[in-house]
């Protein structure tokens, strides 16, 4: 089976939107889950959010920054060009209920991930706050679609290009000090969704997170998407991708998403001297192996 691409749009600079032809993952997706691509066989595997699914066009929307090089390239496919493989959809949905007044809170890409959230929160009858924020007005995405969706919606840039100057992170601590909110769900940067967390703990209001750690296999195989959650070792791919923020190690989570990051070898700086030639510390290497 081959997976078509109807739909291509740029949302920034480096952030797109592929709606993909996937019939068979329609029919089975929940709010929340997941799947896993390879643009080619044996390329590498990308795990992404399923954003929206379109039954009657039978597409899932996929929104993602490019990140590394995986990325780019999936970013480079046009419409009608036709990806190798898309797997799922894995991990556990949430379930959405009329809770009264609910906060939604992200920054850059994980505004993509909270807009299907947002939107369901709605549709059952709940009073959405949408708090949304990125470093600069062109990276600030989806802008009217979260308005379409809120009661009320806060916006923010970190260089102040657009709206409030600042981070969003503050937005929600002025109005969570003078406003009630009931439940709250956050998406984004690991350190937005700690400083949510952080806000509401003390309060006691039930928060929830979307986590994204690397992801391989979707099946809780490879162990790559460890995170720490009350005390307990959990798979995000199997247990998550969204758990109850108040429980998550998030100094361990950081400590994950970091991990997968590669070094720049060329910027590192080099351990030989240069008065020892590469072939002298070669032979040494030799006659060492020899007198053993």
């Amino acid at each position: 089976m081959t997976f078509r691409i109807l739909n291509r749009q740029v949302l920034s600079n480096n952030i797109k939107r592929l709606d993909i032809e996937a019939p068979l993952i329609v029919r089975q997706v929940w709010l929340g889950q997941f799947v896993i691509l390879s643009i080619k066989p044996h390329d590498d595997k990308i795990s992404l959010p399923i954003i929206d699914a379109d039954s009657q066009r039978k597409s899932i929307t996929l929104i993602f920054q490019e990140t590394d090089a995986a990325l780019i390239r999936l970013g480079q496919l046009q419409i009608n060009d036709e990806i190798y493989l898309v797997a799922g959809p894995f991990g556990n949905g949430v379930t959405i209920e009329k809770w009264g007044s609910v906060a939604c809170i992200a920054d850059g890409i994980g505004i993509a991930q909270i807009l299907s959230v947002a939107r369901a929160l709605k549709q059952v009858g709940n009073k959405v706050m949408n708090f949304i924020g990125a470093s600069t007005r062109a990276s600030l995405i989806l802008q009217s679609q979260m308005r379409l969706i809120s009661y009320k919606i806060f916006m923010a840039t970190e260089d102040g290009s657009f709206e409030k100057r600042g981070r969003i992170l503050d937005a929600f601590r002025e109005f969570l000090n003078k406003d009630k909110v009931d439940r709250v769900f956050t998406a984004g940067s690991a350190e937005l969704m700690e400083g949510v967390c952080a806000l509401t703990r003390p309060k006691n209001i039930k928060t929830w997170v979307c986590l994204n750690p690397v992801m391989l296999d979707g099946t809780g195989i490879c162990g790559s998407c460890r995170v720490t959650v009350d005390g307990k070792i959990r798979l995000a791919c199997v247990d998550g991708p969204i758990f109850d923020g108040h429980s998550v190690n998030f100094e361990d989570y950081k400590i994950r998403l970091n991990a997968t990051k590669e070094f720049a070898w060329d910027n590192l700086k080099s351990f030989v001297s240069p008065k020892r030639s590469e072939s002298k510390i070669f032979e040494k290497f030799l006659l060492g192996i020899l007198k053993k």
